[in-house]
């Protein structure tokens, strides 16, 4: 018995060693590493887009210029009253797939809401300052008048001019993204709260032209007229 008990204690012994061993190469020597593996899994970063500078004629008639709408996330556990919030996000948001009954019961059951959208800043103004509603901006390039200038205004892409003005003037026109930390739960979902700002988004400048919109659209009516009526492939116009 006495040398059974002896080896149960060796055993013993050794398995207490390994384990403080194992414990010291974790948490000494390989510390960092898992800290910020456990980092990259939990969280995730994502840049907040810049609005995109207005093109401008002489007389600050917009001919090209950057609509903001936005996207809804709603962080359950945050919610003090799902029913009130339920029937706000229902009335407020037009196209929500919700009736408030049943987004009232996705509210109390889920630990998140996937975000829904886009919405316009009309659409989610009665939704800011609420308690766990969090808005995400996203970004739009729109032409008021998509005929006019438009060889010169050019086109954008992935939010980068690759033509006209639009490229030739692209580090003025092109803001300065932000960004911002969200958290992940154990399945990989993306948690709306909590997140942590990083950095705020910087819009780009407004960019005014020499162009007269009302002279340009007429030029170009002109042109267009007397291309039909000689038959010509192409003109120019000259303002003297």
């Amino acid at each position: 018995p006495s040398a059974r008990i002896a080896f149960v204690q060796v055993v013993l012994a050794l398995a207490v060693v390994a384990v403080v061993a194992r414990s010291a190469q974790l948490q000494l020597f390989q510390g960092a590493r898992w800290r910020a593996e456990a980092v990259t899994v939990r969280t995730r970063h994502r840049l907040l887009p810049a609005r995109r500078g207005m093109i401008a004629d002489r007389a600050g008639l917009p001919l090209a210029e950057t609509r903001e709408f936005y996207q809804v996330g709603i962080a359950p556990n945050e919610v003090d009253d799902p029913r009130a919030l339920a029937r706000v996000v229902v009335r407020s948001l037009d196209g929500l797939r919700y009736t408030a009954a049943s987004l009232e019961m996705r509210l109390r059951q889920d630990r998140y809401f996937a975000q829904s959208g886009p919405f316009t800043a009309t659409e989610v103004a009665p939704l800011r300052g609420l308690k766990g509603v969090y808005l995400t901006p996203i970004h739009e390039r729109s032409y008021p008048a998509p005929a006019l200038a438009r060889g010169i205004i050019g086109d954008v892409a992935a939010d980068r001019g690759i033509s006209g003005v639009e490229a030739a003037l692209d580090s003025l026109l092109a803001g300065s993204p932000g960004e911002t930390v969200y958290l992940r739960d154990p399945r990989g979902q993306q948690l709306e709260s909590p997140r942590r700002l990083i950095r705020e988004p910087v819009a780009g400048n407004d960019v005014y032209l020499t162009i007269y919109g009302t002279l340009q659209e007429i030029a170009e009516r002109a042109l267009d007229h007397a291309l039909e009526q000689l038959h010509a492939r192409s003109g120019d116009v000259v303002f003297l």
